[in-house]
């Protein structure tokens, strides 16, 4: 506790996150039959907006790839494994870009997985 700074911008981060977690799950819990459906319990209902699923979605994939897969690849093989950095990028920004058409058709049709969506392709 050398860095009060540091503990209060993240205890904020954490406690607005938090706040943003529990404001977002408060509506699929007062809606009637709220996670009986398949589709509301594996994509809360499509109900949370696209702003909310992007930050979800961007934080798993930084946090979970960034910080676990890269260290571990550029201790094992040395500085090829930085190339896991600009690859998440770029990944990221083309998926950002084709997935939007991609989550469109899935509604439409009613497919949860992409093993539904490629089924029916």
């Amino acid at each position: 506790m050398n860095n009060p700074g540091a503990v209060i911008t993240c205890s904020t981060v954490v406690l607005v996150g938090s706040a943003v977690a529990l404001r977002a799950a408060r509506p699929a819990s007062r809606s009637a039959g709220a996670g009986t459906e398949l589709e509301d319990w594996a994509l809360a209902g499509r109900g949370q907006g696209s702003g909310l699923l992007w930050c979800l979605l961007g934080g798993t994939v930084y946090t979970a790839y960034t910080f676990t897969a890269v260290p571990g690849a550029v201790s094992t093989s040395g500085g090829i494994g930085f190339y896991a950095l600009p690859y998440t990028v770029i990944i990221c920004a083309i998926g950002f870009v084709l997935l939007p058409r991609l989550a469109a058709t899935a509604r439409a049709h009613g497919h949860v997985t992409v093993a539904d969506f490629v089924r029916v392709r």
